[in-house]
């Protein structure tokens, strides 16, 4: 039987899936040869194009590589920092090489974000 989920979001869709990792090449290739994932774009970001972006609170700048690739629905993204602050070494350091954070679509964006809140 089907208990109903005590979720306090309901996600209708997820759009993207975002993993973090220290070799984007050999990650990219494991991936394709292994899973059969790909291809895959890579595109390099400057984190001055984004705005509010802050690393433990402060302003910072760092220039990172991602590679995206289509896993059925699901967009598929691996980050690796290249250059400046290392906006993912934080992470990957307390939790290692491994999921950052999903896009998804919900049913109320308002409250979601509401819930999700982290100050």
């Amino acid at each position: 039987m089907l208990q109903k989920s005590p979720a306090k979001i309901k996600v209708t869709e997820i759009q993207q899936v975002c993993i973090v990792v220290n070799d984007l090449q050999k990650t990219i290739e494991a991936y394709w040869n292994i899973l059969g994932i790909g291809p895959w774009a890579i595109l390099e970001f400057e984190s001055s194009r984004i705005p509010d972006v802050t690393s433990y609170g402060k302003p910072t700048w760092s220039k990172y590589q991602a590679a995206i690739a289509q896993a059925g629905p699901v967009e598929l993204k691996l980050c690796e920092t290249i250059e400046g602050v290392p906006l993912f070494q934080g992470w990957i350091d307390e939790h290692g090489e491994g999921l950052h954070h999903l896009n998804f679509i919900s049913e109320d964006v308002a409250r979601t974000e509401k819930i999700l809140k982290m100050d």
